[in-house]
């Protein structure tokens, strides 16, 4: 569904990301790795609108979203979190995902209040619905983002380190969500830190370094190539062991 061909982008004289190619195929996840200032989220900007490429081509859906708006992106049905979430913090937890499902879809603006509830119901924040996004601990902030991602009504969602910042319990917390999420359906393009998140969540994992694909392939099979061990882990992962196979 999501095809990343020979992807470039500059800065001026830095290239953040140089020549990335992959593919992401309907209701996988594909988790996307490396070293801090290796790309991931520059790549990350260039799929979701915010940066246009300075070379390459972005297919979505057989459609070419190559530098495409933001907001045209999101209502072609690519959602996005963020890995600094700003909630809109004088508003209700609901309101937050209301004006998510207000842009998401025009065409349907009744029964909003019950669609918000709907989905903080699924992701665990229905009893908050009326307080105030800004009174919310992280990892509740974390499903907010997630939450207005999905009023928006995506079939390709992009999490931007999803899990940073949260305890054990916590990111168990988010990869049991995100399954849920990919079992009804959604695709998944995953940039994390954690390493137990991508390896109990992802099909297929992409690494990346300077800019640059340096392995892509089952996590198993990643986590020993012996280039991203001296690049990136250090050592094989031993949550790879213990997550077994994603879902």
């Amino acid at each position: 569904m999501l095809n990343v061909n020979h992807v470039t982008k500059r800065f001026g004289g830095l290239t953040a990301v140089d020549e990335v190619s992959f593919g992401l195929e309907m209701g996988r996840i594909l988790g996307l790795v490396g070293p801090n200032g290796s790309g991931k989220t520059t790549l990350f900007n260039c799929i979701s609108g915010l940066f246009p490429p300075s070379s390459g081509r972005i297919v979505f859906q057989e459609k070419d979203i190559t530098g495409l708006k933001p907001h045209r992106i999101c209502r072609l049905g690519i959602g996005r979190t963020f890995q600094l979430v700003k909630p809109f913090h004088s508003l209700s937890v609901k309101e937050n995902v209301i004006l998510g499902l207000a842009f998401g879809h025009r065409d349907r603006p009744a029964g909003l209040r019950a669609q918000a509830m709907e989905i903080l119901e699924f992701v665990g924040l229905s009893g908050k619905a009326e307080n105030k996004a800004g009174g919310l601990i992280l990892a509740e902030r974390k499903k907010l983002e997630i939450a207005r991602a999905l009023a928006t009504g995506p079939s390709l969602l992009l999490l931007d380190e999803v899990a940073s910042g949260l305890t054990e319990s916590e990111s168990e917390g988010i990869i049991a969500l995100l399954k849920e999420i990919n079992e009804r359906g959604l695709s998944l393009l995953i940039v994390e830190h954690v390493m137990a998140v991508i390896m109990s969540l992802s099909h297929r994992v992409v690494v990346l370094s300077d800019g640059r694909k340096i392995a892509d392939g089952p996590p198993d099979e990643v986590a020993n190539d012996q280039n991203v061990i001296d690049v990136y882990l250090g050592e094989p992962p031993t949550t790879q062991v213990e997550a077994g196979e994603p879902s």
